[in-house]
């Protein structure tokens, strides 16, 4: 399994263009199941506020 630096460094574009469709599939391919409403709502360009997402999985975590 390889580090999430060395993941980035293998989808990564070019400086200064454009995140691809194919890059943020990569990216969001790479998260848990319990993420993929939020990468949805990522990859659709929606705003949203990630506080009590955050909170709430760090609580769960260290519970």
């Amino acid at each position: 399994m390889t580090s999430y630096n060395d993941f980035i460094a293998h989808h990564v574009g070019a400086e200064g263009t454009p995140i691809t469709d194919d890059e943020h599939v990569a990216f969001f391919v790479q998260m848990q199941k319990f993420f993929l409403p939020l990468a949805a709502l990522l990859h659709e360009g929606n705003n949203l506020n990630l506080a009590k997402l955050l909170l709430g999985h760090l609580f769960r975590e260290l519970g």
